[in-house]
């Protein structure tokens, strides 16, 4: 009996064990070093970076916390993760599509190590191998105004590189990169016209990216042409016109213009109207 009771008593232990188990996992608590996740597109590549981000709570961070010439996390907690759609260039080097865990060896004469490595499923930089750097670059860090919590931005955006921004304390660090925009717009052009579905469409993008980009006029009217070819619209028309005028003709930019005006009333596009008319007006 005793035994019989002193199973059910184990039974009930156990139970209450499993049971306090479950509900400390399952506990909703802040961190306090919160992650973030920041996305980012340039040019064609999607960039995605998932970090933790510490606060400096009164502490010194660089030189101190964070020590001179030793390899950082870049953040807290696992190692903080880039993932890319395209290559990244930094300068000579170039980061391939993929994902990456990103460190750095904060140097005190500002010119900084930051290091993108295959193995980004470590914690912290415990497990940092030096053999999986797949690229490594130099950021410059200068001083700037305090920041209390960690922070990693992308900055001066375009369609052909931007800068990775690293803020915290009073410091602040940039590594600028660029992206191969226009050989991967013509692939995409290529894979488009390729596929034959809308071309009126897929060559009005494509003569528009040429004009606005200003890249190339006679591409830019190889494609409108195109475009008119498969059907001709107040749109294209008009996008005609601009490239005339961007190639100083003005005189046959404004008559083509006057005639994408007139479908364009007809089609109805009070807006495309009021466009039109104020581009013409800077044309005279």
């Amino acid at each position: 009996m005793c035994k019989i009771t002193g199973m059910k008593n184990s039974l009930i232990l156990l139970t209450l064990s499993l049971l306090f188990s479950s509900v400390a996992i399952s506990q909703k608590l802040p961190a306090r070093s919160p992650k973030s996740n920041l996305k980012q597109k340039v040019g064609l590549c999607d960039i995605t970076i998932e970090y933790s981000r510490p606060s400096a709570r009164n502490r010194a961070i660089f030189g101190n916390l964070v020590p001179y010439k030793e390899v950082w996390r870049l953040g807290a907690n696992e190692c903080t993760k880039i993932s890319i759609t395209q290559p990244l260039i930094f300068g000579r080097s170039v980061l391939d599509t993929g994902t990456y865990a990103i460190f750095a060896i904060p140097q005190e004469d500002g010119k900084w190590d930051i290091i993108f490595n295959t193995d980004h499923k470590q914690w912290g930089s415990m497990s940092y191998d030096s053999e999986k750097d797949a690229v490594r670059v130099i950021g410059g860090a200068s001083k700037n105004e305090h920041t209390e919590s960690f922070e990693i931005s992308i900055n001066r955006i375009s369609n052909y590189g931007a800068t990775i921004l690293i803020r915290w304390e009073g410091l602040k660090v940039e590594v600028p990169f660029t992206v191969e925009t226009d050989a991967h717009v013509q692939k995409e052009i290529e894979s488009a016209i390729a596929e034959g579905k809308e071309l009126e469409q897929v060559h009005y993008r494509a003569a528009d990216y040429y004009l606005q980009m200003k890249k190339d006029t006679k591409q830019a009217m190889m494609h409108i042409d195109k475009s008119i070819e498969i059907q001709e619209g107040y749109f294209n028309l008009f996008l005609k016109a601009q490239i005339l005028h961007e190639d100083g003709d003005n005189k046959a930019a404004l008559k083509l213009g006057k005639k994408a005006k007139k479908l364009a009333k007809k089609d109805k596009k009070p807006g495309w109207v009021d466009y039109m008319d104020r581009n013409m007006e800077e044309w005279k």
